[in-house]
């Protein structure tokens, strides 16, 4: 956006950005719905599912501007 606003870029290079920001906004949230999953089935299969709560709020939070 500052390069738009400078003149160097334009409104198309903003809208491309913003859309590569949110693909891999997208692609992160996938992969850790992922984690979750196959950590929960994991668990499960382990006889350790009452644990997953505990491993949930340990975790990294995702969290985007």
């Amino acid at each position: 956006e500052v390069s738009f606003h400078e003149g160097t870029g334009t409104s198309n290079d903003v809208t491309d950005a913003r859309v590569a920001l949110n693909n891999v906004q997208v692609d992160r949230l996938a992969a850790a719905y992922q984690y979750d999953l196959q950590l929960a089935q994991l668990l499960y299969a382990s006889g350790q599912i009452d644990e997953f709560s505990q491993y949930i709020e340990k975790s990294n939070k995702v969290s985007f501007p």
